[in-house]
This record gives structure tokens, C-alpha cells and sequence, in this order.
């Protein structure tokens, strides 16, 4: 397992997501094993605007949401929307194989999933079941687990209440 802290050196497809866009980038930290790719982003600028790309691949990336998402919006294709329900715990998908683009007003942080065809393929491949053709999803619409109780949603608002902690004065 490798665990890298800093943008300079990373090498996956979402290390440049926010570099060279403008004076404002979030920290990011890796969490790398055999297929898995976790990348956390993190940003606490309550002024400006954070821009990120993602380059087209034949992957998804789901996000789950540490802090409620700030304003801002996206773009998929040319075509603008505003993201809504991304609130503490809730997660949010996209598909790579689309131009995406996204635009954060105000501190946010959230864990990002790349999720590439080849390891679904082998996930399904290893359970001896019908390989994924899509994942359905609704593009710029967070979503949350329908059991408020789960251990995800509670350990995604015990984290968020660290950071809320840990940043006030």
C-alpha cells in the first residue's frame, strides 16, 4: 500500500485534476493498492474558486463526501449544471469516458474512487458473475445510503465533525 501526501510525484489520472488551473489547489493525499485507487482532496480556501479536470478514461470515479460540497458547478460535455444533494456522507459518481469539469466556491473535502473498466471487469471476473456494462447513475446528483444508520454515513459525519473541530479557532 502506498500513501503519498503531496501532488508533486503522484502518478494517477486524477493528480492533475486541479494543478495549473489558478493559485488555488487543494492538498491531496493517495491511497494506492493493486487495483485500488483512493485519492483524498481537500481544500479549506473559503475565498476563490477551485477549478479541476478530469481526463477522459475508460473509468468511473465515485466520491463520498467528508464536507457538504460547496458552491460552484459542472460541466460534462460543454454542458453546464449545478450539482445538488452532495451534503456530509452523501456520494456522487461520474463517467470518465465524458469531459468533466468542476468548480468548487469554499472549502470542501471528499475521497475519490477511480473504479477502471479492467477492475470491474475483474471484480465480476473473480465472482464468477456477469461483467458491469454501466454503471446508471444521475450525473451532478449526490446520493446517499437509503439507511441513514449505515457505518458509512456515520463514520463520513464523525470525520466531517473532526474536521469542522480541528478548523475552528
Amino acid at each position: 500500500m502506498t500513501t503519498e501526501s503531496s501532488p508533486s510525484g503522484v502518478d494517477h489520472p486524477l493528480a492533475d485534476a486541479f494543478r495549473g488551473r489558478g493559485a488555488l489547489e487543494p492538498a491531496l493525499r493517495v491511497l494506492r493498492k493493486s487495483s485500488l485507487l483512493v485519492t483524498e482532496f481537500k481544500s479549506n480556501a473559503r475565498d476563490g474558486v477551485v477549478t479541476g479536470t478530469v481526463p477522459k478514461d475508460d473509468a468511473y470515479v465515485v466520491t463520498l463526501h467528508l464536507r457538504e460540497r460547496p458552491s460552484g458547478a459542472m460541466c460534462a460535455e460543454g454542458r453546464w449544471i449545478q450539482p445538488e444533494n452532495f451534503g456530509v456522507g452523501n456520494a456522487g459518481m461520474v463517467d470518465l469516458r465524458m469531459e468533466l469539469m468542476s468548480e468548487y466556491a469554499g472549502p470542501f473535502h471528499y475521497l475519490s474512487f477511480y473504479l477502471t473498466r479492467q477492475a470491474l471487469d475483474g471484480v465480476a471476473d473473480d465472482a464468477g458473475v456477469r461483467r458491469v456494462r454501466e454503471l446508471r447513475h444521475q450525473l451532478g446528483v449526490g446520493f446517499s445510503d437509503p439507511d441513514p444508520g449505515t457505518r458509512s454515513r456515520l463514520a463520513a459525519e464523525e470525520w466531517a465533525e473532526r474536521v469542522r473541530r480541528a478548523e475552528d479557532p
